[in-house]
């Protein structure tokens, strides 16, 4: 494997943390869990599940980070192992986008001048999305001594950490469960009532002497005492499994215990090897190879395995945020990026993430039609930013750089979504030619968003023209603009596609014919 393969980090800076924690951050589509450093409190929590939104005592519904479940504690005799407190003597993450797995190496030196090499791998299955594990692999290099091991899952997590204005709790810990061994923390979110369940266990082979389980306000913990010879390794595992109540009618708590036995049953190396085979597939469909220009090659591959990393082709209700499963940026929020960006690359690729994408937006059409009729239009309009259900969750208003307040306009001007979705439908059925998706389902859009332009027209009797005004473009920057080219142009052909499209659904299905026109 050439080493174009490999996003890598050979100096620690505290001050980059929250840089590179976003960088190596780990998704399958189902969830994302933020590249944070194993041995540093400095950085942002960062454990998001794709479609649990919420709002609360936020401006707008966003992305929900929820509960915590990386956090492992070393601790040498009670020296706890942090690298911001030891002298670092080597010091190395690598991210191999080929395998979707996350290395890191640490030679530490603490306080006590106890030297330890600490080698670590995390990977989030692609083969089973609610699992992920990571391994440590320890060698005590100069000591023999007693430590212990703090395994814990965080439930204070909350979303704008370093925003005390905008700073929001999206979920209330319901319950703290002792596995024996392992960990559970079930949680429930404020709004919408969404329960979410992620459960840990740490297994070493006969090394562990003796095991204590704390609850401690919204954190349930683990301790495990064990001992270790100098110049020896030993190999800990971390296994964890996530479920929510939008997975399954039957119960997340004895669904995820089970899970996570079966994961500690089949091991790590197992589930690595079938998690390695998926993204196998990935690239064998997608990777691009460009010769003579190295970072070029890196940053295509790179491009690539975020935007692979963030779809789930089995979910038709959740589609790909503009920050993807890495962060809080733009709340979680869906724009027309995933359709004109996105999707072209998916529907050459992987045509199947293409269509759970557009399905995305039809199991939404509810909430556009709705944005319509509030708005005084016909048919569907969809929105701006978009979190679960299709209704307008654009902010209404923003700062500057200067703090001062600053109204957002997309949300109410930038029309040219609508047309963006149906291209879309549109440019992948002429790909794939998905008779039964266009039948069934894009050209329900098609029509609807047609629908849409027709009543948000402006007749100018002056010209004898047909105009729309007021509008934001695809700079989405210049605001109140009269007849933009591009809105214009994309509307008039969504109006003439639905033409196109509903005489040849009346040749292919009359009865959804009748239905739609």
């Amino acid at each position: 494997m050439d080493r174009f393969w490999n996003v890598e980090l050979n100096k620690y800076n505290s001050k980059e943390n929250a840089k590179y924690e976003t960088i190596f951050t780990l998704a399958n589509g189902y969830r994302g869990l933020r590249g944070k450093n194993n041995f540093s409190k400095i950085g942002e929590k960062g454990n998001f599940i794709a479609g649990i939104f919420d709002q609360n005592t936020a401006q707008v519904t966003e992305l929900v980070n929820c509960q915590d479940p990386l956090v492992l504690n070393f601790y040498v005799d009670n020296e706890l192992i942090d690298i911001d407190k030891c002298e670092i003597l080597d010091f190395n993450r690598k991210l191999n986008m080929y395998e979707g797995v996350l290395y890191s190496s640490y030679k530490l030196k603490l306080d006590s001048n106890r030297i330890v090499q600490i080698d670590c791998e995390r990977f989030v299955s692609r083969k089973n999305v609610h699992r992920w594990a990571e391994k440590y692999t320890l060698r005590p290099v100069n000591f023999k001594s007693k430590m212990f091991i703090e395994n814990i899952i965080d439930g204070t997590v909350v979303n704008s950490c370093n925003d005390p204005i905008n700073l929001t709790k999206h979920f209330n810990v319901i319950d703290k469960l002792d596995l024996k061994p392992g960990l559970a923390l079930l949680t429930k979110t404020i709004d919408k009532g969404i329960y979410i369940v992620e459960s840990t266990r740490i297994y070493a082979d006969d090394l562990f002497k003796t095991r204590k389980f704390i609850e401690l306000g919204e954190k349930v913990r683990e301790v495990y005492e064990f001992f270790v010879e100098e110049g020896e390794e030993y190999t800990i595992y971390k296994y964890g499994c996530t479920y929510t109540s939008k997975d399954t009618k039957e119960d997340i708590v004895s669904v995820c215990k089970s899970e996570l036995k079966d994961f500690q049953t089949i091991g790590y190396d197992k589930e690595k090897e079938q998690h390695l085979q998926e993204w196998k597939k990935l690239w064998n469909s997608m990777d691009i190879r460009i010769k003579g220009d190295d970072i070029a090659q890196v940053g295509i591959r790179f491009n690539m395995f975020q935007l692979a990393s963030c779809a789930y082709e089995k979910d038709y209700t959740v589609s790909i945020g503009a920050k993807g499963l890495h962060g809080e940026g733009y709340k979680g929020h869906v724009f027309w990026d995933t359709e004109i960006f996105m999707i072209p690359f998916f529907t050459y690729t992987n045509p199947e993430i293409a269509k759970a994408l557009l399905m995305y937006r039809y199991n939404t059409l509810c909430g556009a039609r709705k944005n319509a009729s509030l708005n005084g239009f016909k048919g569907s309009q969809f929105p701006w930013e978009s979190a679960d259900d299709g209704t307008e969750v654009t902010p209404k208003w923003g700062v500057d750089y200067d703090g001062n307040p600053v109204r957002i306009w997309t949300g109410d001007e930038e029309y040219h979504i609508n047309a963006d979705i149906a291209f879309a439908i549109w440019e992948y059925f002429r790909a794939t030619k998905d008779e039964e998706f266009l039948i069934n389902y894009g050209s329900e859009i098609v029509l609807d968003t047609a629908k849409f332009w027709n009543s948000r027209l402006e007749y100018n009797q002056k010209y004898d023209r047909y105009e729309i005004n007021k509008v934001i473009g695809p700079d989405e920057f210049h605001e109140h603009v009269n007849n933009n080219v591009y809105t214009n142009y994309l509307a008039k052909w969504n109006m003439n596609k639905a033409i196109e499209i509903s005489r040849w659904l009346k040749e292919k299905d009359f009865v959804k014919f009748k239905n739609l026109c």
